[in-house]
Order: C-alpha cells, then sequence, then structure tokens
C-alpha cells in the first residue's frame, strides 16, 4: 500500500533536511512525529479497521450500546467486504480512494442469488465501515452527533468519506397490492407447516399475516418473541408490547390492537400467558420453503409476499405511516416506504378548480 502524505513529508525532510533551518534535534523529533506510528491507550493507527473494530469499536460502541446481534453481524459482514475489496490496509493509508476501491468493487460483485447489490445494501454496508471510521478520528461534538463520538478514539486525522450512494426511492416493485394480499391469504393452506394441537398450518399463517398488516410490526417483532402476556388491556384499549430487548431502536414500544388485529390473534390457540403467539422452533430455511409454498400457490414473488413486503403495504397506504411504523426519523419513511400509488392517490385528494 503506498504511503500516506505524512510519511512522505517525514520521508523528504529526512533526505533534504539541509532545506530547513532547525536545529538537528528538533529535526529529528518532528521526523519522529510523521513517521512513527500514532498510538493512544494501547491503540495505533498502524492497526487495520478490522483490529480497530475487534480492539475498540466493538467493546466501546456495539456491547456498551447494547446494540443486537442483526446490526453487529451486519458490520462483521461488511469488514469481510473491506477486507477482500481492499486488503484491510492500516487506517493510516485509508483515503477516499479507498474508499471508492471498496464502493466499485461492491457494485461489480453479485449476490448470493446472482444478481447485482442493491444500492441500499451498498449504502448500508459503506454507512457501517464509516461508523467504525469515524470511530477511529477525532472527537465530536453537538447536539446532533451521536455521544459515542465523543469518546472517538482519535488516531487519524480525519476520516475520509465515502462516494454518494443513490438509492432509488419508488418502491412501488417491492410493495404488494391489497389484491395481492388477498391471493395470498387465500393459500395460506397450501403451506405443509408449521402444525401444532389446535392450529393448522393455514390457520397460523393467515393469522401472522393479518396481525402484520393490521399492526405493521416487524417480522422480529413478534414470531419467536412475542407472547400472550405482551397483549395487555390498557383501560379499555388493546395493546401489544414490544420489549425494548427485541425492538429493533431499543425502546420499549406500543402498539394498539384494532380489532381486526385481535380478530387474527383469537385464531390462535392460547394456552398460558408465556407462551409464544407465534411458536416457529425451526431455522429460517424452514420458514422460507414453507412461506414460498404459499407464495407459488398465490402466484405472488417473495419480494412482494414476504412479510416485510406486507409491512411496506402498510407503509404505503396507512396515513401517518412514520408513527404506525415506528421510525425515528420521516427521512426512513420517505425513503423505504414512498411509492408512486402513494403519491398518485395524495394528488387524486386535490380540489380542482373551476372554470
Amino acid at each position: 500500500m503506498e504511503k500516506t502524505k505524512y510519511r512522505k513529508l517525514g520521508d523528504l525532510l529526512a533526505e533534504h533536511l539541509e532545506l530547513v533551518n532547525l536545529r538537528p534535534e528538533v529535526a529529528a523529533a518532528l521526523i519522529r512525529s510523521l513517521t512513527e506510528p500514532k498510538e493512544k491507550n494501547g491503540l495505533s493507527d498502524e492497526m487495520t479497521l478490522t483490529e480497530f473494530y475487534t480492539a475498540y469499536y466493538k467493546p466501546n460502541v456495539s456491547v456498551a450500546n447494547d446494540r443486537d446481534k442483526n446490526t453487529m453481524e451486519q458490520r462483521e459482514r461488511a469488514l469481510r467486504y473491506w477486507a477482500e475489496a481492499t486488503g484491510d490496509p492500516a487506517l493510516r493509508d485509508i483515503d477516499t480512494a479507498t474508499l471508492t476501491q471498496f464502493v466499485t468493487w461492491y457494485r461489480s460483485r453479485t449476490s448470493n442469488r446472482r444478481r447485482p447489490h442493491s444500492p441500499a445494501s451498498i449504502r448500508k454496508d459503506c454507512m457501517a465501515l464509516a461508523s467504525i471510521l469515524t470511530m477511529a478520528g477525532p472527537k465530536q461534538f453537538g447536539s446532533k452527533i451521536p455521544p459515542e463520538y465523543r469518546n472517538a478514539a482519535e488516531l487519524i486525522p480525519a476520516p475520509p468519506a465515502f462516494p454518494k450512494i443513490r438509492v432509488a426511492k419508488d418502491v412501488s416493485p417491492k410493495t404488494p397490492r391489497l389484491r395481492e394480499l388477498e391471493a395470498i391469504l387465500r393459500n395460506c393452506d397450501a403451506a405443509q407447516g408449521p402444525r401444532f394441537d389446535g392450529c393448522e398450518p393455514g390457520t397460523w399463517w393467515r393469522a401472522l399475516y393479518l396481525f402484520v398488516y393490521n399492526t405493521g410490526v416487524r417480522r422480529g417483532d413478534i414470531l419467536q418473541v412475542g407472547r400472550w402476556e405482551h397483549v395487555q388491556d390498557w383501560d379499555g384499549q388493546n395493546v401489544y408490547v414490544i420489549s425494548s430487548r427485541t425492538e429493533k431502536e431499543k425502546m420499549e414500544k406500543i402498539i394498539p390492537l384494532t380489532k381486526h388485529a385481535m380478530e387474527a390473534l383469537y385464531m390462535l390457540p392460547c394456552n398460558h400467558p408465556h407462551d409464544y403467539i407465534f411458536p416457529f422452533p425451526w431455522c429460517e430455511t424452514t420458514y422460507r420453503r414453507w412461506q414460498c409454498q404459499i407464495l407459488d400457490a398465490a402466484g405472488i414473488p417473495y419480494q412482494r409476499g414476504g412479510l416485510h413486503a406486507i409491512r411496506r403495504l402498510v407503509g404505503t397506504t396507512c396515513p401517518n405511516a412514520q408513527k404506525v411504523l415506528g421510525h425515528t426519523t420521516a427521512e426512513t419513511t420517505r425513503l423505504h416506504y414512498q411509492s408512486i400509488a402513494t403519491v398518485e392517490s395524495s394528488l387524486e385528494t386535490l380540489r380542482q378548480p373551476e372554470f
């Protein structure tokens, strides 16, 4: 890896000391400051990004802030891609050209489905790597800056920025229509599992789809984590309480349950408050196989028939989608849940001038 400008300046000074009017001991100290690795609290700017993540970022950011398992795995996957694309250079050798090299490599790479990675996937991994790289830079302060950046390691003078990844804002190709959801519900009996006492596979899947549609919850907030004790009565209002331990934003979330959501739950047996509402003691592959049996029978592609697609359907048709979906910012809702149909329906409500 080519040396950075800091090393080049030190080498130049050492080779042409006669060009500067400094005492020998001062010049020697200056050369050492420009060429020796910067160290702080056992860390060095000669560490690679992966080494810095393991030694500093993971214990002081991920673990300290109780990041969920999926977030940590996503960061570590991005680091594996980084090492494959760039060779994992030292922190002091990372510049804009290195980041551009990573993005270029990522765009040319195909996914497990033998298709190019989507801009959203590339942007997500770049943001994860940028977060780690920023923690190697100077401390930052301000009301809009996350608190962890006040404890940055200060190993590099200024982290370079990744090239801007533009993400398409229209999600229509991935958003089902209501008639497609109806087709899915009609074909739930095509699934061969799961099967429990007092609950057939078709009933289980139909209840799951209806519950997600009438609440907008993420799959991870209900499947294998939701228990009957989380369905509570608050002053006559039925609610579903999502624990801060399982919710993506690490904050307790309260979702009101309409009569349609409660009807979906009444389709399932309840033997004990500690029982799972939607138990599923099998692997992801089994889940996907049974779900695809329903979608194949309905003639719906998985991209438009998964539970997250149903959540997207809620987000593109429901008023005040940000609050319903539980997004921290309106930008998330706008980027990932905006569709042409939503804009069209809004325009159709405009009063027309009379002439």
